[in-house]
């Protein structure tokens, strides 16, 4: 795994001679599904995770699989060592939902807020630069109890765990986010887990009718 950095979101411009098979064969893929499949990677990873092994960052994951699309779609020689290194950075440099930023200021002015994902340092640190994200850093880092803390999320799966770990627990309800069916959400609002259930009718702080 390369451990340099790579130059720039906007410079995946090769240059590089390309084999003509390696040209047909980009031409008649679908890069819809090239991309999908290179997500698909990503979630086997996280639901194959097996702390027994040693130990790899999403960033690693993610420039290892597309390694390993690359070659399995036969597009081997279609970008250098160092493009594929910053294409598979780009999750890095994707813009913000319109109502992100604002949605994260309104909580910031009464309480600390931190981000709990699987993201590495590198990726959560490079996002909130790129996309102006004001979370202050992890949980653990700012030294609070588990009871000090609430999550807030727009997937139910994520606050049901949290739940059972002792957080307090916030859903924000986002269009279209939500992969619990209707019956699980009813039953989910009915168990009353959810402390806070805020919807996009309310005009919650992720945008409300924006999303």
């Amino acid at each position: 795994m390369p451990s340099q950095r790579p130059p720039s979101r906007n410079s995946i411009r090769s240059r590089q001679f390309v084999p003509d098979a390696v040209r047909i064969q980009a031409s008649k893929t679908s890069w819809g599904a090239f991309t999908y499949k290179w997500v698909e990677a990503y979630c086997n990873f996280i639901e194959a995770y097996d702390p027994s092994t040693p130990f790899i960052t999403v960033s690693e994951a993610q420039h290892t699989s597309l390694l390993q699309l690359v070659e399995a779609e036969k597009l081997s020689g279609l970008w250098t060592t160092e493009e594929l290194l910053t294409l598979s950075r780009k999750w890095y440099y994707l813009d913000p939902r319109l109502y992100g930023p604002r949605g994260l200021a309104a909580p910031k002015q009464k309480f600390l807020i931190c981000t709990l994902s699987n993201g590495d340092s590198e990726l959560l640190t490079d996002m909130a630069a790129y996309a102006k994200l004001p979370w202050n850093a992890a949980a653990k880092a700012l030294g609070l109890v588990i009871d000090e803390c609430a999550l807030v999320a727009a997937h139910l799966w994520d606050l049901q765990a949290a739940s059972k770990y002792g957080y307090q627990t916030i859903y924000a309800e986002r269009a279209y986010q939500e992969e619990w069916s209707r019956v699980e959400v009813k039953r989910a609002r009915k168990e009353g887990w959810v402390d806070k259930w805020l919807t996009v009718d309310e005009g919650n702080f992720f945008g409300g009718g924006e999303t």
